[in-house]
């Protein structure tokens, strides 16, 4: 234009100048040229400052927008401002959400308008910069224009013009800016330079409100408390979460220092964890576990996540914390149960294996006590064996193999017999319940294994005794009948027969009310509910039967409540009493006949009767110190009774009026007359006497009897005692409870074994309670055997765990079996019992080693070889007893030692 406007110039002066003047033109038109030409530059300047001042105006106005605590209405503004720069009729926004595209402002014809509508690559083509992250220019849509639904929209309301720019943020597009004019050549290159110099503010402040949200809807909806603080650990920042936690409103513990919501101990930990960084840049990741401090006062468990960054020359400090109080109480059961789980798997009385069910193989990973005990093996030789290596492989475990995994694969649990081989050799046939855990991630087998091997014994010998049982059942001359629902379904043979039929399959099936006469039909369905509901027996009653053939038949009938093939039942069983009436038709003329031998018996009789005597023989007249019956009869039940059995025997003889019982050879005092005591041996029993209950007692004076008797009943104790004794050997020691002799010597045949083989030390430690038999004498045997109870629970206690054995030896000897400990670990175990008794501080006044019970003991250790006898160890252990007695006692000698330690 400037040189169009030169050369038009330059012809006018032509045509104005004359000839000689033309020498001027050079000059005259390269002055013009260049004042055009500084006209031009001077317009582009004012120009091209105007367009920074627009635009640092535009980045001015959105920076401000951007820096306001409300966002509300963010997006309007900001395109308000791009517009105006722009100085368009039309714009929008459109941000990326997930892969899509959302509008989420509008202006159109100077209406602003907020919306939030999806929009796709079909309605508009301004989405391809998302892909291309390139911005597009669209200066005159006559020519060219974008082609989506939403662009043809725009186009048939007037667009002519646009420009498109893609917003990026580290890289991603995050938003779009659309610019539309109604005029055709609006947009230029220079608009999309201006719009290029505000995307990075636009870019800033769209990403910082995104994360101002996104921060926001975390720390307002969290349940965990998210706080904020200063260099100086005041808090800037304060969430709901932190308001539940601690119960501070964040009007409250804005500007307080952490100090309020940690304990001050514990702040002191925070602090020098966050000095110990000693740097700018931002502390990652840091989790301590401590108490936080609410606002009624009491502490409580927290996890707190922290960061320290730094924001220009100012430090901050960001932190999560979690109410653990929950985790912890969860924690602490899990560990209480893991500590239940470990006492229970160590302490069960049956085996307990847990193996690895991950593996087909199976590995052993732990066993308890139980098991390495009965199989022989120790804890680290059973672990890596397996099932296969235990098992004695026979074949119908090999065939049930398959089925069980496949039931404990579909039901995680499983019950089944398996026959296992001990170190020695010997099989064991256990019950195996097994159940599929998770441990630590992975399938495991915890298998429970009992020991079955008695109870298949004893379910034989049941078998036998069932058999047996039975036979007995069909061989007796009694009925003996079973009854199921008011169903006969079985009878005996001899009960078929009392009955009338050929066999007992005539009866099976049948009612029992068809046998029943029935004038004791009442009486047989409530002794029969009594049996299936209350599952109690019924007495003797007599009653009537009525055979197949009609025939009544008297019997007495007993009946009692069973399981018959899995169904309440009951079993009756009735003696014909045909026999039996015979009987007391001649009962009757005997009668007098008795009376007579009653009265001429050397043994006294006495019948009582409503509290009084009724009659007497002889030799009870001659016993009471009376001259003949008549003085007897008469007199009340207690005249000749001594007091000291009025509480007891007096009661039981009462209450025989009413049962029928015998109260045989008892033996009590009776007074004569004269007051004089005589030792009786009584024979009671309940009779009927004129149709009324009595008492009839048979008696007979037995003082000489009484001291024959007393070396025999001597005798007889001292057998019972030693039965007694004898029977208390077979496992525990009956006083203390714990293992006896005979635990010890089976213990020690095995340890001895298990010694020699590996040419380890064994020891034994003989222990004896310190002048016991004075202390027997002084508190007495109950006295002693406290004592002894009290002691060995120390040497119980002392072995637990220690795969010791404490036992007791015999009397006030106790002993412990030390596998594989040499002769100073030996010393100090027998040290420590013998401590913990004298610490005990039971009372023994009559001792000569201090004024409370003691012990001595002697140790003695061997590494068994073939010229070593068993025997041998324990004699030594009981040389060196001996010698630690003679020294004094309350001390520990060794085999060997010159002299025994302990204190005096």
């Amino acid at each position: 234009m400037t040189v169009y406007f030169a050369a038009v110039t330059a012809g006018a002066l032509l045509l104005i100048l004359q000839p000689q003047e033309y020498g001027i033109l050079p000059y005259y038109t390269s002055l013009l040229l260049g004042g055009s030409l500084f006209a031009a530059l001077v317009y582009t300047v004012i120009q091209g400052t105007i367009l920074r001042l627009n635009v640092n105006r535009t980045i001015a106005a959105l920076m401000k927008e951007f820096e306001r605590a409300d966002h509300g209405d963010i997006h309007r503004k900001a395109l308000q401002e791009i517009i105006d720069l722009l100085e368009c009729d039309y714009g929008s926004l459109l941000t990326v959400d997930r892969g899509g595209y959302k509008m989420v402002t509008l202006r159109d014809n100077g209406v602003m308008s907020e919306t939030a509508c999806r929009v796709t690559d079909i309605d508009t083509e301004s989405v391809e910069i998302v892909r291309r992250r390139e911005p597009l220019l669209f200066p005159n849509w006559n020519r060219r224009r974008p082609s989506g639904g939403l662009d043809q929209h725009l186009y048939a309301q007037g667009m002519r013009s646009s420009l498109h720019l893609p917003v990026l943020y580290q890289g991603q597009v995050i938003a779009v800016i659309n610019a539309g004019s109604r005029r055709a050549d609006h947009f230029s290159r220079k608009h999309l330079l201006q719009l290029e110099q505000t995307a990075p503010i636009f870019s800033f402040g769209l990403s910082h409100i995104n994360a101002e949200n996104m921060y926001r809807a975390v720390s307002q909806t969290g349940q965990e408390a998210i706080i904020l603080a200063d260099g100086e650990m005041r808090i800037l920042e304060w969430n709901p979460g932190a308001e539940r936690i601690y119960g501070y409103t964040r009007r409250e513990a804005l500007g307080q220092p952490l100090s309020l919501i940690i304990p001050h101990l514990c702040l002191e930990s925070f602090a020098a964890q966050e000095a110990a960084a000693g740097q700018a840049e931002p502390v990652p990741g840091g989790t301590l576990e401590l108490e936080g401090l609410h606002r009624d006062g009491h502490t409580f468990p927290i996890e707190i996540s922290f960061t320290r960054w730094q924001a220009g020359t100012l430090f901050f400090y960001s932190s999560i914390i979690r109410d653990i109080t929950r985790r912890k109480k969860t924690e602490a059961q899990i560990l209480d149960s893991e500590n239940r789980f470990r006492a229970l798997f160590e302490n069960a009385s049956d085996m307990i294996l847990l193996g690895d069910f991950h593996n087909a193989v199976g590995l052993i990973l732990e066993a308890n006590d139980v098991a390495c005990r009965k199989l022989g093996y120790t804890k680290n030789e059973l672990r890596g064996m397996t099932g296969a290596e235990l098992g004695v492989g026979d074949e119908h475990f090999n065939a049930e193999y398959a089925k069980i995994i496949r039931l404990l694969k579909e039901e995680g649990s499983a019950t089944f017999e398996w026959r296992l081989k001990a170190k020695n050799g010997e099989v064991i046939l256990c019950e195996c319940s097994t159940k599929i855990i998770e441990l630590g991630g992975r399938k495991a087998s915890l298998n429970m294994l009992r020991d079955i091997s008695d109870r298949k014994r004893a379910e034989e010998e049941l078998r036998n005794s069932e058999a047996r049982y039975r036979r007995l059942v069909e061989l007796s001359p009694e009925l003996i009948a079973v009854h199921t629902d008011g169903k006969v379904v079985f009878i005996n043979q001899s009960g078929a027969r009392m009955l009338g039929a050929a066999s007992p399959e005539e009866l099976i099936g049948r009612s029992i009310m068809d046998f029943v006469h029935p004038e004791y039909h009442e009486v047989v369905g409530s002794r029969t509910r009594q049996m299936y509901d209350n599952g109690t027996p019924v007495e003797l009653l007599e009653e009537k039967l009525v055979g197949v053939d009609g025939r009544i038949i008297d019997v007495l009938m007993q009946g009692t409540d069973i399981r018959y093939k899995g169904k309440a039942s009951a079993m009756v069983m009735a003696l014909d009493l045909t026999e039996r009436r015979r009987a007391e038709l001649s009962l009757k003329e005997t009668e007098d006949r008795f009376r007579k031998l009653i009265e001429l018996s050397p043994d006294a009789v006495c019948v009582y009767q409503e509290g009084r005597i009724v009659f007497a023989n002889a030799r009870a007249a001659a016993i009471f110190g009376l001259s003949g019956p008549a003085e007897v009869v008469g007199s009340p039940t207690e005249r000749f009774l001594h007091p000291k059995h009025y509480d007891k025997e007096l009661l039981l003889a009462k209450e025989l009026y009413h049962k029928n019982g015998i109260l045989p050879h008892l033996e009590l005092t009776y007074l004569t007359a004269q007051g004089a005591e005589v030792m009786v041996e009584v024979s009671i029993s309940s009779i009927l006497d004129g149709g009324k209950p009595a008492i009839f007692t048979s008696f007979r004076d037995i003082s000489e009897r009484k001291a024959a008797e007393q070396k025999l009943q001597e005798t007889n104790r001292k057998l019972q005692e030693a039965n007694r004794q004898l029977q208390q050997l077979s496992s525990r020691d009956g006083l203390t409870g714990i293992p006896n002799r005979r635990s010890f010597d089976e213990a020690y045949a095995r340890a001895w074994e298990e010694a020699a083989r590996g040419s380890k030390p064994l020891s034994v430690i003989l222990c004896d309670i310190d002048f016991f038999k004075a202390y027997n004498d002084t508190y007495g045997h109950q006295g002693g055997d406290a004592c002894l109870r009290a002691v060995a629970g120390i040497f119980e206690a002392a072995a637990a765990g220690s795969g010791q054995l404490a036992a007791r030896y015999g009397g006030e000897e106790f002993v412990i079996l030390l596998p594989g400990s040499g002769v100073e670990e030996a010393r100090a175990a027998a040290e420590a019992v013998r401590a913990k008794v004298e610490q005990a501080g039971i009372p023994h006044k009559a001792s000569k080693a201090g004024g409370c019970v003691t012990l001595s003991a002697g140790i003695a250790t061997v590494i068994p070889h073939p010229l070593v006898q068993p025997g041998d160890l324990i004699g030594q252990a009981d040389k060196a007893l001996y010698r630690a007695k003679l020294q004094g006692r309350n001390r520990v000698a060794a085999y060997g030692d010159a002299a025994g330690t302990g204190r005096s």
